[in-house]
C-alpha cells in the first residue's frame, strides 16, 4: 500500500511528484508514513510555492472566493455556491469563471458541483493557517481539532468569517460552548453537519437529536446577522435567538434539530434559495413564506409532527423542489397553488393523498411526482393531466410491509391509516408521452392496458406485487425500456416478447411463472441482469434457462453460475478438496490459456445467525506472484441471506462455475484460491480447473445441467454473464448479466 501512497498523496501531479521524491529519498518506511501523514495537514513548502503563483495573480475578491471554496464549497452545486459567495462588491459567477480558467477549480459536468485538486486545496488552507498561530484569530476554521478547541474553550474572535465542522461516524464527542457564537459577529458561513445522518437512507437508522455527536452547554443567545449560509444539523434549541435576522441569508439547513418554529413573525428573506428541515420531529408548522420570494428548494422530509403549512407556501412562484416525504400528520394544504416553477414534488407517505393531489392537478411544470404509499382510494386520473411528467411513482398502496420501515411505530401507524385498495386496472397513461420512469408496484393491478406500449420514452417500469396474470404484447414496442421489475407477481403466468433494450429484469418470487418470453443474449445486448429467484415452475425445464448462456464462439463473454444446495452435495469430479480455506493448484507444464475453459469451486458450510451481518462470503484467485486473477462473491447475497438463515445448523453447499477471463492469460506456475467470509462456518472447500483435454466439446453445459437437476431439498440458483473484451485497457467495457432461479 505504501508504495502507492506518495503518488496518491499528490494525485499524480508531475511537479509535486518530483519534489516529493526528493523529500522522501533514502527515508525508512516508518519515516515515509510519518511524513506523508504530516503532509496531509502541513503541505510541503516547495510544492506550495510552485502552486501559489496562480493564486497571487488573483484580485482580492477572487482570492476570498477561492479560499471560501477550498474550505467549505467543494462538492457543492456551483449555482448555490455562487449565490452564497455573492456580495454587493463582487459577482461570484464571473470570479468562479476566472478560477476555472486558471485551473484552480473545476466544475463537474454531471452534478455541476465545484471540485478542486487536493494539492490546490492544501495550498489554500495553508494560506489561511498562516494568518495566525492562534486558530481562533484566523478568517476560516475547518480543521476538526482546531474547531473542537476554539468552540469548547471559547477561543474564537470576530476574525472568524467561515466555520465548518463535519461530524463523521468515527468522530469523538464534541463539546461546544454556545457563548462562542456571540464573539463571531462577522460570520458569513456556518456549517455544522452530521455526515452520518445525511448519508443515512433509512429513517429507522436515524439517531434522535439527544443522541447527537455534539454536547452543547449553555444556550444559543446570538448568531451573526451577516450569515449567508447556515447549516446546523442537530441545532439544540427549540427557537432561534430573538435578534437573529440574517436578511441576506441564501441557504438554511436545520435538519435533525429540536427546532419547533423558525420565526414567529414574517421575515423578509429575498435572497433565500434553500431551506432544509429534514427530520425535525418537533416542528409543527412552517414559517410564513410571503417574503421568501426566491425560494427554490424546500425540504420538509420526515417532519412527522408537522400538522399544517402556512398558506403562503402556495405562492412560491420560483419553487422548483418541494419534498414533504413522511409528513404523515400533515392535515391541510392551501387550496390555492401558483407554483409556476415546480418540477419535483415528493409526497411519499403523506396520508392525505387525495386532497393533496387535487391541489397540484394543474401544476403542468411538474417533471417528477412521488406519491408512493399515500392514502389514495382510487387511481387519480389527474396524473394524465400532468403531461410533462418524466417520473411518476405511485407504488405501495397496500398495507405497508416492513421492507420500508423496521420501526414498530411506523409500521403500526401506517397500517392503521392506509386503506386496503380495490382491484384496479392500470389507467390509460398515453398522454404522458415524456414519461421515463414509472412505478406502480403494490397497487393491486389486475390488468395492464395495451396502451402502455405508447409510452415511447419509458426507460424503467416497476409493476411488482400486483395481481395480473399476463402482460400485454405491446411491451415489445417500448424500444427504450432498460429496467423492468415484476417481483412478487404471484399470478403472473407468462411473459410476452420483451424489447431487446432491457438490461435489467427482475421477476423473483413469481410462483406461477412458466414462460419467460425472449431473454436471449444477442450480439447487441452486451449487458443484462436477470433475477428469477423463487420461480419453481421455471426450473422444471432447464433448457430455456440454459439457452440464456452465450454461444462458446463469443470469446468476449465470461459466464458464471452460482448455486446453493441445502444439503452436503459435492460433485465427484472435483480433484482438489480441502478442509482449509487456501488451496494451491499447480498448473501443468503445458499450460495454455487458449485451451483453458474455466474453473469450478464449492464450499460446504453451516449458516449461523450472524451470517447476514458478516462480510460477503467469496474467494479470490491469485497468480503465483500474488496478482489477483479473479475475485468472486456469493451472489446475490442480499437475496439469499434470509433463506440461508432458515437453514441454521444444516449443511449448505455453494457451487460456483466460471469460464475463462482475460486476466487468466497471465496465469503461470500455480494459482491460489483463498476462500473468505466463511469464518467458523466452512466445513470443506474444493477447486477444479477445466481444460479442453479433459472434457469433450459441450461437456461444459452437461456439467452444469447435470449438477442442476431439480431436487426436493430446495435450491437457489444464480447465473451471471460478464462481458470482458480480450483487449485489456482503460476503455474496455465490463458489464454483468445475472440470472437467478430456484427450485422448491
Amino acid at each position: 500500500m505504501w508504495d502507492r501512497a506518495p503518488s496518491n498523496n499528490v494525485q499524480g501531479h508531475p511537479l509535486a511528484l518530483k519534489v516529493l521524491g526528493r523529500f522522501l529519498y533514502k527515508k525508512t518506511v516508518p519515516e515515509w508514513k510519518s511524513k506523508l501523514q504530516r503532509l496531509k495537514v502541513y503541505p510541503n513548502p516547495e510544492i506550495q510555492q510552485m502552486l501559489r503563483l496562480s493564486f497571487d495573480g488573483l484580485s482580492s475578491d477572487q482570492q476570498r472566493i477561492f479560499l471560501d471554496i477550498a474550505c467549505s464549497f467543494i462538492g457543492v452545486n456551483k449555482d448555490l455556491a455562487a449565490s452564497v459567495l455573492d456580495s454587493c462588491n463582487c459577482f461570484a459567477d464571473a470570479d468562479i469563471r476566472v478560477l476555472v480558467d486558471k485551473s484552480l477549480i473545476t466544475i463537474s459536468s454531471t452534478s455541476r458541483s465545484l471540485q478542486m485538486h487536493d494539492l490546490i486545496q492544501s495550498m489554500a488552507r495553508e494560506i489561511v493557517r498562516k494568518e495566525s498561530d492562534r486558530p481562533g484569530d484566523r478568517s476560516r476554521l475547518w480543521i476538526p481539532t482546531d474547531v473542537y478547541d476554539v468552540l469548547n474553550n471559547n477561543k474564537v474572535t470576530q476574525s472568524v468569517e467561515v466555520l465548518v465542522l463535519l461530524l463523521e461516524k468515527s468522530c469523538k464527542k464534541v463539546h461546544i460552548d454556545c457563548k462562542s457564537f456571540a464573539r463571531m459577529n462577522k460570520l458569513r458561513i456556518l456549517k455544522i453537519c452530521d455526515l452520518e445522518l445525511e448519508n443515512s437512507g433509512k429513517m429507522s437508522e436515524l439517531k434522535l437529536p439527544h443522541d447527537s455527536k455534539v454536547n452543547f452547554y449553555g444556550s444559543v443567545q446570538f448568531l451573526s446577522n451577516t450569515l449567508r449560509l447556515l447549516y446546523w444539523h442537530g441545532y439544540p434549541m427549540k427557537i432561534l435567538p430573538p435578534n437573529f435576522y440574517p436578511e441576506n441569508i441564501v441557504a438554511i439547513d436545520f435538519s435533525y434539530s429540536n427546532i419547533q418554529n423558525l420565526w414567529r413573525t414574517p421575515k423578509c428573506f429575498r435572497q433565500l434559495k434553500l431551506m432544509k428541515l429534514k427530520h425535525c420531529y418537533n416542528l409543527t408548522s412552517t414559517p410564513n413564506f410571503t417574503e421568501m420570494t426566491n425560494l427554490e428548494e424546500l425540504i420538509l422530509e420526515g417532519c412527522v409532527n408537522l400538522v399544517k403549512v402556512d398558506p403562503s407556501i402556495g405562492m412560491l412562484k420560483r419553487l422548483v423542489v418541494l419534498n414533504m416525504r413522511d409528513c404523515i400528520r400533515l392535515s391541510s394544504f392551501p387550496s390555492k397553488v401558483e407554483m409556476d416553477s415546480l418540477q419535483i414534488l415528493d409526497l411519499l407517505r403523506c396520508l392525505k393523498g387525495d386532497k393533496l393531489l387535487k391541489v397540484f392537478s394543474t401544476t403542468n411544470t411538474l417533471l417528477e411526482l412521488y406519491v408512493d404509499q399515500m392514502a389514495i382510494t382510487t387511481f387519480p386520473y389527474i396524473f394524465c393531466t400532468l403531461t410533462n411528467l418524466q417520473v411518476l411513482s405511485l407504488g405501495g398502496h397496500q398495507v405497508v410491509k416492513s421492507r420500508w420501515r423496521t420501526s414498530v411505530f411506523w409500521s403500526e401507524y401506517m397500517k392503521r391509516n392506509l386503506q386496503q385498495p380495490q382491484r384496479r386496472a392500470l389507467p390509460y397513461l398515453e398522454s404522458l408521452r415524456f414519461l421515463r420512469r414509472l412505478n406502480v408496484s403494490d397497487c393491486n393491478i389486475f390488468e395492464v392496458s395495451p396502451d402502455i406500449g405508447g409510452l415511447s420514452c419509458l426507460e424503467a417500469l416497476n409493476l411488482s406485487r400486483n395481481s395480473f396474470t399476463c402482460l400485454p404484447t405491446s411491451l415489445s414496442h417500448l424500444s427504450r425500456l432498460q429496467f423492468l421489475v415484476l417481483d412478487d407477481c404471484n399470478k403472473l403466468e407468462w411473459l410476452p416478447e420483451l424489447p431487446h433494450s432491457i438490461i435489467s429484469f427482475h421477476a423473483s418470487c413469481c410462483h406461477s411463472l412458466q414462460k419467460l418470453g425472449n431473454l436471449m443474449v444477442t450480439q447487441s445486448s452486451f449487458r443484462r441482469n436477470i433475477f428469477l429467484m423463487g420461480c419453481p415452475k421455471l426450473v422444471k425445464d432447464l433448457k430455456p434457462l440454459m439457452s440464456m448462456l452465450p454461444h462458446q464462439g463469443l470469446d468476449y463473454i465470461s459466464q458464471q453460475l452460482d448455486a446453493l444446495f441445502y444439503q452436503k452435495r459435492i460433485p465427484q469430479w472435483f480433484t482438489k478438496a480441502s478442509v482449509v480455506k487456501c488451496i494451491k493448484v499447480e498448473l501443468p507444464q503445458c499450460w495454455c490459456y487458449d485451451k483453458f475453459i474455466g474453473y469450478a469451486t464449492y464450499v460446504v458450510f453451516m449458516p449461523h445467525k450472524s451470517c447476514s451481518n458478516k462480510a460477503k462470503p467469496g474467494f479470490s484467485v491469485n497468480n503465483f506472484d500474488k496478482a489477483c486473477l479473479d475475485n468472486v462473491h456469493m451472489r446475490p447475497f442480499h437475496l439469499i441471506s434470509e433463506t440461508m438463515l432458515s437453514n441454521i445448523g444444516s449443511y449448505v453447499t455453494w457451487f460456483h462455475y466460471s469460464t475463462s477471463k482475460p486476466n487468466w492469460m497471465e496465469a503461470k506456475n500455480f494459482v491460489t484460491f483463498l476462500f473468505k467470509g466463511f469464518d467458523n462456518i466452512a466445513v470443506e472447500c474444493g477447486v477444479r480447473l477445466i481444460c479442453e483435454e479433459e472434457i469433450q466439446e459441450k461437456t461444459e453445459t452437461n456439467i452444469m445441467t447435470g449438477f442442476l437437476t431439480p431436487t426436493q431439498d430446495g435450491s437457489e440458483f444464480h447465473l451471471s454473464q460478464e462481458w470482458s473484451f480480450a483487449r485489456v485497457d482503460d476503455e474496455s467495457p465490463h458489464c454483468t448479466r445475472h440470472v437467478v432461479w430456484s427450485s422448491n
